[in-house]
């Protein structure tokens, strides 16, 4: 029971400063002129291809629920289902609420502007992702 404690608490902080940071740096602009925050309405799944809202809806209610199964299955962690759960739901209510999602960190021209969420979504895929490639490289050594 302490372990989805924690999942929940993780997952609920790291949403809280996703969704603050948006407000913060996308509706007021603070810190503009450090260069790398630029505010960006992002109503794209992709730079081609507008999804329904319906569509998006759809696709984020599996993600969610195979991120349930893959952590009751004990496919990952806590900590990698938090951050899963996390990036999830800070895009899911942007597209939800706002028809599009609240992009603010410009790193530079040729790499995409991107949030919060976006940072967690790929950290709880590289916490999944790396551990397996050095159990694969464990496993072939003996």
């Amino acid at each position: 029971m302490k372990k989805h404690l924690n999942v929940l608490l993780i997952a609920w902080a790291l949403f809280l400063v996703d969704q603050l940071t948006k407000y913060f740096f996308y509706d007021q602009k603070i810190l503009e002129q450090w260069g790398i925050f630029h505010p960006a309405f992002n109503t794209w799944v992709s730079r081609s291809v507008q999804i329904p809202l319906v569509f998006i809806i759809l696709i984020a209610w599996f993600a969610l629920g195979a991120f349930v199964v893959a952590y009751q299955k004990k496919y990952f962690t806590w900590l990698v289902f938090g951050f899963l759960l996390a990036g999830t739901l800070g895009n899911l209510v942007d597209r939800v609420f706002l028809d599009g999602v609240r992009d603010f960190i410009y790193i530079g021209s040729r790499f995409p502007v991107f949030n919060f969420a976006d940072i967690y979504l790929n950290v709880g895929v590289c916490l999944f992702i790396i551990p397996e490639f050095f159990a694969w490289k464990i496993k072939r050594k003996s």
